[in-house]
């Protein structure tokens, strides 16, 4: 029997975010907590609402925390919060 797997289709993920699931915000000297991720494409990444909603034009830097699939590489990326609406929190590097 064949499970039925729902999944995003990966040529909208970069290589290196394949699998991300939850990441972690900070700014550098503050850890702000885990934000489930949405979805991403070329140089941005939609997060679902956490317990903090950063203003447009915020620098954080995202770092992995949890992904989907083993043997992953790190990653961290500096961003900038774009947009953060009835969507959710839109991050742009």
């Amino acid at each position: 029997m064949q499970k039925n797997r729902q999944s995003a289709p990966t040529e909208t993920f970069p290589a290196e975010l394949h699998g991300l699931a939850v990441v972690a915000l900070s700014d550098g000297t503050r850890n702000y907590g885990l934000y489930r991720v949405k979805r991403v494409e070329s140089g941005t990444m939609l997060l679902s609402h956490g317990a903090i909603s950063f203003p447009v034009g915020t620098h954080l830097d995202i770092e992995d925390y949890k992904y989907e699939e083993p043997n992953h590489t790190s990653f961290n990326q500096p961003a900038t919060v774009a947009e953060n609406d009835h969507d959710g929190i839109r991050l742009v590097w």
